[in-house]
């Protein structure tokens, strides 16, 4: 049992360390992920732009207390 915990610990070892990387990022690799940046941001910020009265709405729901009492 103890040979098998060992080899299964030497396996997980093994397959956690990452092999060195021959990778090239060139500067157009940089460009594209500031457009992707920027491009979700402008995303997010038209999504809150059209639901901005629901948002409000809901928001308003939770923290108004209850008016029955």
């Amino acid at each position: 049992m103890r040979v098998f915990k060992t080899s299964l610990a030497v396996i997980v070892l093994i397959l956690l360390v990452p092999p060195p990387a021959s990778a090239y990022l060139d500067p157009a690799a940089g460009s594209m992920l500031l457009q992707l940046i920027l491009g979700g941001l402008a995303g997010v910020a038209l999504a809150i732009k059209v639901f901005w009265h629901r948002i409000v709405a809901s928001l308003a729901f939770l923290f108004r207390g209850d008016e029955r009492h």
